[in-house]
């Protein structure tokens, strides 16, 4: 599928800190506008030094505008996790999220991780474009080994029961091959 006019010049950077910090008005307009002014990242949740946060952190940029970001990081020795996912709404549909994603995993998976995290409220409404991506909703067993290492274990209430949860947790299973990081990357390069 070829890219539409909006994105013809897309381009993915590493989300450095120093890149973090050129842009940053623009990321937290852009997160606000998602996730509504009182759950909107502030300096100190972007400037956050977790591991990996800036090796496999992502911005689109579009001649310099932001387009999206995800923001993730190594969760441990086997995940990466993804924190945040926006794309700005005038680029929505056009695969900016996709290409987001894909480049996440890419990096993920040279530094050798072995899967994928993330969640989300299920007032989001965005579980039909994790699983076109290829991840699943974790199990109840997966969702309580997620809280214990993410010390969330006291918010069990908001993940669990599965069927009841306010909080929805996917993995994604990743594959760390030569040919298979090769073909993904030269699907997401312009």
């Amino acid at each position: 599928m070829l890219p539409s006019a909006k994105v013809n010049n897309l381009q993915i950077y590493t989300l450095s800190h120093a890149v973090s910090m050129r842009h940053r008005a623009a990321l937290r307009v852009l997160d606000a506008s998602v996730f509504g002014a009182q759950s909107a990242w502030q300096d100190a949740e972007f400037d956050s030094p977790v591991p990996g946060k800036f090796e496999v952190s992502v911005i689109a940029c579009v001649h310099e505008r932001v387009a999206g970001f995800a923001i993730a990081s190594r969760s441990d020795v086997e995940s990466v996790h993804i924190h945040r996912i926006v794309v700005d709404h005038t680029y929505r549909n056009e695969r900016v999220g996709r290409r987001l994603m894909d480049s996440v995993e890419d990096r993920a998976t040279t530094m050798r991780a072995s899967r994928v995290t993330l969640e989300f409220a299920d007032s989001l409404n965005v579980a039909g474009f994790y699983k076109s991506l290829g991840y699943m909703r974790a199990s109840t067993s997966e969702v309580r080994d997620y809280l214990e290492r993410k010390s969330k274990q006291m918010q069990d209430d908001l993940y669990l029961p599965l069927k009841h949860a306010q909080r929805f947790v996917y993995l994604k299973s990743l594959i760390c091959d030569k040919i298979g990081i090769a073909e993904r990357i030269s699907g997401t390069q312009d």
